[in-house]
């Protein structure tokens, strides 16, 4: 049943990511919810799955909802989530504070990095300076969002708090 809520929320989040694009673009750049539902995988799932492989594949979701150079949102998620994945383990994931910083954060380094990967394929895109004023905006947008939305997740699929802690004893 956890499968089905799971398959529910990430068509949730992808048609609520391509419905944004004709009614309010601008409204796309602000709240990712994709991004959002990336972050709650890393940070709540039990499995031990590449996170890379997992934002390459809601990336490329992202990049189907748009006609714009397509991979580079798989990129940018892959990016991220190798990072998270590689350093995540260093993170309080339970004092949502600091979960909703650290996904604000990562959110604004893979608008970076869809920027970067954007304006590295075709330069005459040109990111331009407002671009840079509106990245603090961004991130305070869906560190909010992580703050508020993650416990309704948790609760959504029902995920416990509890995590068992695995002392590793070299032989």
């Amino acid at each position: 049943m956890a499968l089905f809520r799971f398959l529910l929320i990430v068509f949730f989040c992808w048609s609520a990511d391509f419905i944004l694009v004709p009614l309010v673009p601008f409204g796309r750049s602000l709240f990712n919810p994709l991004f959002l539902l990336f972050a709650f995988m890393g940070t709540h799932s039990k499995e031990r799955r590449p996170l890379w492989a997992q934002g390459f594949g809601l990336g490329l979701l992202r990049d189907a909802a748009t006609g714009g150079l397509f991979g580079a949102a798989a990129c940018s998620f892959a990016a991220v989530g190798w990072l998270w994945g590689a350093f995540g383990h260093m993170v309080e994931k339970e004092d949502p504070f600091i979960l909703a910083v650290w996904v604000g954060l990562l959110s604004g380094l893979q608008e970076f990095c869809y920027g970067f990967l954007t304006v590295a394929a075709d330069p005459m895109v040109g990111w331009n300076r407002w671009w840079w004023l509106i990245l603090p905006v961004l991130m305070a947008v869906n560190g909010a969002c992580a703050f508020w939305l993650f416990p309704l997740l948790r609760r959504f699929l029902r995920i416990s708090r509890e995590r068992k802690i695995h002392i590793w004893v070299d032989r």
